[in-house]
């Protein structure tokens, strides 16, 4: 059984993603719309 070492790489991935996302809507004054883009992509 792996402990929370081997869950590190997925938790990067989905923040990676999420940052990646809203960083669009950064500086547009559009902080749900930068939210709501930010979950989506850690759905995926």
């Amino acid at each position: 059984m792996g402990g929370v070492g081997d869950l590190y790489h997925h938790f990067l991935e989905a923040v990676d993603q999420a940052a990646i996302s809203s960083a669009a809507w950064r500086g547009l004054g559009e902080k749900d719309k930068a939210d709501e883009a930010a979950v989506e992509a850690m759905r995926r």
